[in-house]
């Protein structure tokens, strides 16, 4: 298995490849992020200038977007779809399916669905074990102080107020 080891000392690394009879590239700092990524591509055997391997290498972070309107969804889509990958939920239950299958970076949370609503949707969401660090953001159109308030105790990630616009969206991500 190949390692980078990033110090200020080679002779440390020298003495790491020793013990552990692997592969080590040793950057010395200070040292770039171009260098690092320059680094892991030569060590996997691909080429750095390539953007089908750059992929391979950084994976965009998941966004669960839930909300009961089609509309809300799409435009947070667009907003949101060149920078993360985006999965969408119309309901509180299809949320916790898709988190099920794969666990997202951040939920953003709309208050007011039917059947099931936010506030119970992030309840569940915080019972699941695999799922109960997951920031949740609420976005959503209930302003009233009561809501507000009952949201806040549950201590979401954020609160933000539809519509919001998409610098304070990405400012909370």
């Amino acid at each position: 298995t190949p390692i980078i080891c990033i110090g200020t000392d080679e002779d440390i690394a020298t003495h790491i490849k020793g013990v552990f009879k692997m592969q080590i590239n040793t950057l010395v700092v200070p040292v770039t992020k171009e260098k690092i990524f320059d680094t892991m591509c030569d060590m996997l055997g691909i080429s750095s200038n390539d953007d089908t391997n750059i992929d391979i290498l950084i994976s965009k972070k998941s966004i669960l977007l839930v909300d009961d309107s089609n509309i809300q969804l799409r435009a947070l889509n667009d907003l949101l779809k060149t920078k993360y990958e985006v999965r969408m939920a119309t309901s509180g239950m299809q949320a916790l399916t898709l988190i099920g299958k794969k666990k997202p970076d951040m939920i953003f949370l709309d208050y007011e669905m039917p059947i099931c609503d936010g506030r119970m949707t992030f309840k569940m969401i915080k019972e699941l074990d695999e799922a109960k660090d997951i920031p949740v953001v609420f976005l959503t159109g209930v302003s009233d102080k009561e809501h507000i308030e009952a949201v806040l105790e549950l201590k979401p990630a954020g609160y933000l107020l539809k519509p919001a616009n998409a610098d304070r969206i990405y400012n909370i991500i």
